[in-house]
């Protein structure tokens, strides 16, 4: 089985690839949070994956969140990976996600990144220009290919503590969690009131107040969905995002 978390299609696009041609079941951490559904029957032959993207050099809360509920029946000594998508580095994610599955008693085996195009845009413009997107994501299709072989093959490498990377996380990580406020979200006067951002919402924090979005939570996932796939281009944060571009992988269906 391969559990994933994805806000704009990346991790998603990664997952499915993977799930495919291990011919195994994919499964959304959204809609199980969504349902509170944390308990699975894992077969004697199954690998058990992970995969969703890099914040701020850490794990984004709402996987975390989900872990902490997990149990995985009858796991011993299944072959456990975790594939995150970043726009550059993953900092020391691995060695972080490795703990919290430790402490679920799920060993992870093997650990690696597929690099796709940045899609942050609150306090600094990451996304790369069209081109470069492109670019970026044939180079992924090549680098999932050889994922898949390796996990198929039990040899992704192992989590291994790396200096820099890990105190990349040390320093930057506490940003998002004790960040992520929602107060700056607004919307213009393009929002129709479609509520589709409430749909997409992966822990509703979002409800419709006299026909527009109303952020009701103080801090959120910051995943972006919103943002990024609202049909309108109407919801902002503060005024950095107005000129900024949108982003969805253009390989899913979300």
């Amino acid at each position: 089985m391969v559990f994933y978390f994805s806000a704009t299609g990346n991790s998603q696009y990664v997952a499915q690839r993977i799930a495919q041609n291990l011919n195994d079941k994919l499964i959304s951490i959204n809609e199980c949070l969504k349902e509170e559904k944390f308990f699975f029957e894992v077969s004697s032959k199954e690998c058990i994956g992970f995969v969703f993207p890099t914040y701020f050099y850490g794990v984004p809360t709402i996987v975390a969140d989900f872990i902490e509920k997990l149990e995985l029946k009858n796991y011993t000594d299944h072959y456990v990976f975790t594939i995150v998508t970043c726009g550059n580095c993953s900092g020391g994610l691995s060695l972080q996600f490795k703990k919290l599955l430790l402490k679920r008693g799920i060993r992870m085996n093997g650990v690696s990144e597929v690099l796709l195009p940045d899609n942050y845009i609150l306090l600094f413009n990451l996304l790369p220009r069209e081109e470069q997107q492109k670019n970026m994501l044939n180079e992924a299709d090549e680098h999932i290919k050889q994922l898949i072989i390796q996990i198929k093959d039990k040899k992704l490498p192992p989590v291994k503590l790396e200096v820099k990377k890990y105190l990349k996380t040390r320093l930057v990580y506490p940003v998002y969690m004790y960040g992520r406020k929602t107060k700056h979200f607004y919307t213009t006067d393009c929002c129709n009131g479609c509520s589709s951002c409430i749909k997409i919402c992966p822990i509703d924090v979002i409800r419709m107040y006299k026909g527009k979005p109303r952020w009701i939570r103080n801090r959120c996932v910051q995943c972006l969905a919103c943002l990024h796939r609202c049909p309108q281009k109407a919801i902002q944060h503060k005024r950095r995002t107005e000129k900024r571009g949108r982003y969805k992988n253009p390989n899913v269906m979300l």
